[in-house]
């Protein structure tokens, strides 16, 4: 496994890191922030014209999700995240981030672009889903959740 490369920003050009980290094209790339941060900082490389492929690629939160709430746990969640990657990599699984392991078919099936953010979001993954018109729209988070349940049409 290609060694990483951490980037720790503090809060300082995170764009611009951010941005800079998905152009290595890196087997794992996890965005520790908050759901807000997250979606403004991706929303902006959208507007910048990074593709949607790009963006999906990053994991955020990063870490798989074992309830962490100290900073250690936090860690362990990441680096085992990592692991998880780096295995199924190991067994020759095509890595593509978020969704590792799907078929490509599949991969692209699982994809729903938030109608809020324009980011496409993991329908296998997502946190927030809402049901509208007998249709199932998923966010990325809880801002792009109340936006939409404020005003369902101006979205749809």
């Amino acid at each position: 496994m290609k060694r990483s490369n951490f980037c720790r920003t503090q809060g300082e050009d995170d764009e611009g890191s951010l941005a800079a980290a998905i152009h290595t094209n890196p087997r794992y790339l996890g965005f520790v922030a908050s759901a807000r941060k997250a979606n403004s900082i991706l929303m902006a490389l959208k507007r910048q014209g990074m593709a949607h492929e790009q963006l999906a690629r990053v994991k955020t939160p990063a870490g798989l999700d074992i309830q962490a709430k100290t900073s250690e746990e936090v860690a362990i969640s990441i680096l085992a995240e990592i692991i998880q990657v780096k295995r199924k990599t190991e067994v020759g699984a095509e890595d593509k981030g978020l969704l590792a392991g799907l078929p490509k078919k599949e991969m692209m099936e699982d994809l729903y672009i938030n109608p809020v953010c324009k980011i496409p979001v993991s329908k296998s993954g997502a946190k927030h889903v809402l049901e509208y018109q007998n249709e199932k729209v998923y966010f990325c988070c809880d801002g792009c959740l109340a936006s939409f349940e404020k005003d369902p049409a101006a979205y749809l």
